[in-house]
């Protein structure tokens, strides 16, 4: 954490899962790390982030999705969230009968997509 990379145009990437946190119940403790990354200059963008676990199971898990979704916001990180995809899992946006093109309704979408369309 203490030796940033001396080159150009470097930027630092951050991948997390909200159903994840192992130490704590909301993710804080990876919160407070990167907010100390980012407080000694190191740009950051959120590459990939779920609102489920790791295997794309669980959740989703809005609560810790909103913590991070503030901690994103107040540190003007930019993001990416998965997963635009009919799998039958819970990082899925939709349902496993969706249409992958489109259009979709509020009945096309799984509750990570209710709750990410609802953010968007």
């Amino acid at each position: 954490m203490n030796d940033l990379l001396n080159f150009p145009n470097v930027m630092y990437t951050l991948h997390f899962c909200c159903g994840d946190a192992t130490k704590e119940a909301d993710g804080q403790g990876q919160r407070d790390n990167v907010s100390a990354l980012i407080a000694k200059g190191m740009p950051i963008f959120v590459s990939e982030w779920s609102t489920s676990n790791y295997t794309g199971d669980g959740g989703p898990y809005p609560v810790t999705a909103q913590k991070w979704l503030d901690f994103m916001a107040n540190h003007k990180l930019s993001w990416a969230n998965w997963s635009l995809a009919t799998k039958d899992e819970g990082a899925s946006f939709l349902k496993p009968n969706a249409s992958m093109s489109g259009p979709w309704t509020d009945n096309d979408l799984s509750p990570a997509g209710l709750f990410m369309k609802d953010k968007f």
